[in-house]
């Protein structure tokens, strides 16, 4: 208060006494001298402190204090489709080195947890026909995996996750050549495969990301020495928001060069 009396009575004096009062000098005006007079005498200093602003009150997930240990068995498959587990698995190895947060270990004795998967059904659906032949498809694909603890074999964790893909199929002869299109229609078929794998793989990964943070990958040597890693529950709506910025794999029709 005092100090705005004080500037508000320099302000107030006329131009003729601001001006006796410094002989030989030019008066500035009065707004640019409170300004001077501010920016001279204002002592304040502005600093951040803290770990800075976060998105929708989440800050980035701590880091778990111990990587988990995990090794992938190939995939059992129960289908009719042959070689779909060799895929799947691999599929699923890289999703998970790059998306739940473990390390895929290749080493089963390394590991402290390991990971058993199975194809459970494959459909093959007709999406598009006419009177004679199909003219697009869709395959789907269900996967069953779980989760379970080395050492003493308990199973900790499990999950199902379906894929599907559409693909187009013409199945009539060539009207030049006459010749059955029936093999390039199966490489088409087989790449629905392929990325109905990739879709389940990403599913997967991110589950296991959320039951991570969740705190249920406890290894046994670590319940038995009683230093459990405290989870951090705030980390599953980050997890979610980074699986919902990861980009979709949408189908493209495939063709052969």
């Amino acid at each position: 208060m005092l100090r705005r009396n004080w500037l508000t009575s320099w302000f107030d004096r006329p131009f003729s006494e601001l001006k006796a009062l410094f002989p030989g000098r030019e008066v500035v005006s009065g707004a640019l001298f409170i300004a001077l007079v501010f920016n001279a005498g204002c002592g304040y200093q502005f600093t951040v402190e803290g770990p800075g602003p976060s998105i929708d009150g989440l800050n980035s997930p701590s880091p778990v204090e111990a990587p988990i240990r995990l090794a992938v068995r190939d995939f059992l498959n129960r289908t009719f489709q042959g070689g779909l587990e060799f895929t799947y698995t691999a599929y699923v190895k890289q999703e998970f080195a790059t998306r739940s947060g473990a390390t895929i270990q290749s080493d089963e004795a390394q590991a402290d947890f390991l990971l058993k998967g199975e194809i459970v059904s494959v459909k093959i659906d007709s999406l598009v026909f006419s009177t004679d032949r199909t003219r697009e498809s869709r395959v789907t694909v269900e996967v069953r995996i779980t989760v379970e603890d080395r050492k003493t074999g308990k199973i900790v964790w499990g999950q199902t996750a379906t894929g599907s893909a559409a693909y187009l199929e013409d199945r009539a002869p060539d009207p030049d050549t006459g010749q059955d299109p029936l093999q390039f229609n199966q490489v088409l078929q087989d790449r629905a495969f392929e990325q109905a794998g990739q879709t389940i793989a990403q599913s997967l990964a991110g589950k296991f990301w959320i039951a991570r943070e969740h705190g249920v990958f406890i290894p046994s040597a670590t319940q038995a020495t009683g230093k459990n890693p405290k989870p951090d529950l705030e980390s599953q709506s980050a997890a979610r928001l980074l699986l919902m910025s990861q980009p979709s794999l949408p189908f493209q029709p495939f063709a052969l060069d």
